[in-house]
């Protein structure tokens, strides 16, 4: 564990993780701030906060947070965290998390069963808009993932609670659908880069809690909108194997290639990190999975002038016959993202 970075035993013990908060914000005047479980503790805290200066010059939250469901095999798990009063915590979904990691962008690890879902966040620089990428990390059969939004559209010191005014309207654009509580708002876009589909059901979810209010004495519950959810499948195009991930191994894989002839052949290289990287640790053998070296045919791999600097990258499902040690006992394909890059 790190300053910026913290590790499961901490996450799931609320105690440790409600104190802890993360604020980000952009050029626009929005901010995004909540707790590192995503549980929201402040009246304040929220996900899409932004001015208003058509109606004063306070912050608004537009958007308090976003749940999200894992689903496999018709079961749910819900990764989200809200506060309801008599000390309830629901749905208690930062019992999954793995890894919280804030040291370039707020990056969260779930793992639920045989599915790692990564989280991250981030904001435009002069647009009052925050995005937020999901990446099915691993995951061995059809993952849907649904998005739920709870919404507030109300000043920084202020609550809001069910009413007959709060319009619940909302428009269908492209990938997703626009809506506005009430009169003088700006809308709320939220919108996916992925075809999903949106279902209608509006509901009030009543009785949010935020106990950094109470301590002070102070009104503390609000009630929040939520006009529906998005759900898509996660799995396609989507599912990406890397050791780049803190949950597995922080060391990369180094390959010694050999081409005779048009044969490649490659071996894990144990010397330039110590010990060895990720694939190597886990299966113990220094042979390379036939099926990862046959892009090397096909690309031309040079070095990086620059950190930035596009490297060759592709993207296979190896066929379990060409994978590692575990897949060629059984009938079990991976699909890979991998980076090829020459080393001195």
């Amino acid at each position: 564990m790190s300053y910026l970075r913290f590790d499961k035993t901490l996450m799931t013990n609320l105690e440790d993780s409600l104190p802890k908060e993360v604020l980000r914000s952009n050029r626009s005047g929005a901010y995004s701030c909540s707790t590192i479980v995503d549980c929201n503790t402040r009246k304040y805290h929220g996900l899409l906060v932004v001015p208003v200066p058509e109606l004063d010059q306070e912050n608004h939250v537009l958007l308090s947070s976003l749940d999200a469901t894992v689903i496999q095999h018709g079961a749910e798990f819900n990764l989200g965290l809200h506060k309801y009063s008599g000390d309830n915590f629901s749905p208690r979904g930062h019992k999954y998390i793995r890894e919280f990691d804030s040291l370039k962008v707020p990056t969260t690890i779930y793992r639920v069963g045989g599915v790692i879902l990564k989280r991250e966040q981030m904001f435009q620089h002069f647009e009052s808009r925050i995005i937020i990428r999901y990446t099915l990390v691993d995951a061995h059969s059809d993952t849907t993932l649904r998005l739920q939004p709870f919404l507030a559209f109300r000043s920084v010191r202020e609550y809001t609670h069910e009413n007959s005014l709060a319009s619940r309207e909302y428009h269908e654009v492209q990938g997703g659908i626009r809506t506005c509580m009430y009169e003088g708002y700006p809308e709320l876009f939220m919108q996916l880069d992925k075809e999903n589909n949106f279902v209608y059901m509006p509901t009030w979810y009543k009785g949010v809690e935020y106990p950094k209010e109470q301590e002070r004495g102070y009104a503390s519950n609000e009630d929040l909108y939520v006009p529906g959810y998005f759900e898509f499948n996660i799995m396609t195009d989507s599912l990406l194997s890397t050791n780049k991930i803190p949950l597995y191994n922080p060391a990369p894989d180094y390959i010694d290639v050999s081409n005779t002839y048009g044969t490649i052949n490659g071996s894990f290289n144990t010397e330039i990190y110590p010990g060895g990287g990720a694939m190597y640790r886990t299966y113990g053998t220094t042979t390379v999975p036939s099926g990862w070296l046959v892009p090397l045919q096909y690309v031309k791999i040079g070095q990086q002038s620059k950190g930035d600097n596009e490297i060759a990258k592709v993207r296979l499902i190896v066929p379990h016959s060409s994978g590692t040690p575990v897949a060629t006992n059984s009938v079990y394909p991976c699909f890979y993202e991998i980076e090829f890059q020459r080393v001195n």
